[in-house]
């Protein structure tokens, strides 16, 4: 006799009980006893088992054992990361969709090892326009999904992102995650053509690790707060000129309004030798802004 648990892993922590009894019998010797449990036991738990080591090699960082939980009488009734909790909330059948897993482990990534979350704005869920704060954490949480799943039969795929489902827009999620996909990935060919590039505007193919890095690093400058005064970025505006290592006024002011011009930024990513300033502008301009 005895129970069935859910082992504590490098990725999850476990679940006691998971089958609470079972017993066998002298009849059963040299085969199995079969147990059966809970799938909002088993399949969060598998799901995040499979989801989180890909989406650490993707993005080149790690934290430690996920917590985890499942309650239909959540405050949040659709999926969320808690950090005051450093919990992960999987209501309804939510825990079922490796992309939903991988989604908010992400936003567990980036709070643990990742520099931290920021308090956003207007973010409501999977929303097509929310706020520069919402938009960033949100796309990275968005690309996390699409990366930590290894097959393209879900329901969500980079198709749904395209420029006429999402127009380019810095408040979008959508367009953020597109971002960071058009960053690393490398521009796609036309099919009927080979030799010809659907995205010409995408001009980088950057290494997945140092996209990170800098995301992780990016620190800005705001003149009005004194000149030695560096934050933490919090919005994509702060990103994509960390991405550059160079700030153009005109630019920020037209694709970036409200959000005031910094004086500096700084990272501490090792540019790889393919970067390039003008290639990155060109791969931003074509995924946040519309009429560039």
């Amino acid at each position: 006799r005895g129970e069935v648990d859910l082992p504590n892993t490098i990725y999850v922590e476990g679940l006691e009980g998971f089958f609470p009894y079972y017993s066998a019998f002298r009849r059963d010797c040299g085969g199995l006893v079969g147990v059966t449990g809970e799938g909002h036991d088993y399949l969060p738990w598998r799901n995040l088992n499979d989801v989180i080591p890909i989406v650490e090699d993707t993005f080149g960082y790690a934290r430690g054992p996920i917590k985890w939980v499942v309650d239909p009488e959540a405050r949040y009734p659709y999926p969320h990361y808690i950090r005051r909790d450093d919990e992960v909330g999987l209501p309804g059948g939510t825990y079922a969709y490796p992309r939903v897993v991988a989604h908010e482990y992400t936003h567990a990534l980036h709070h643990k090892g990742m520099g931290g979350l920021w308090e956003t704005e207007n973010c409501g869920y999977r929303e097509s326009r929310e706020s520069y704060t919402c938009a960033f954490s949100e796309g990275l949480a968005h690309y996390g999904g699409w990366a930590g799943v290894s097959d393209d039969t879900s329901e969500w795929s980079w198709e749904e992102v395209t420029h006429t489902n999402h127009p380019p827009d810095p408040k979008s999620t959508f367009s953020v995650a597109r971002l960071f996909h058009d960053l690393i990935d490398g521009a796609k060919s036309i099919l009927e053509r080979p030799d010809s590039v659907a995205e010409p505007e995408d001009r980088t193919q950057l290494d997945a690790r140092y996209i990170m890095d800098v995301f992780a690093t990016c620190e800005v400058n705001i003149p009005r707060r004194g000149d030695d005064n560096w934050e933490d970025r919090n919005d994509v505006s702060d990103f994509v000129w960390c991405l550059e290592n160079r700030i153009d006024t005109p630019y920020h002011t037209s694709v970036f309004p409200g959000i005031e011009t910094p004086h500096d930024v700084r990272e501490t990513a090792r540019e790889p030798s393919d970067w390039d300033a003008d290639s990155i502008r060109s791969t931003w301009l074509w995924n946040l802004c519309d009429d560039c």
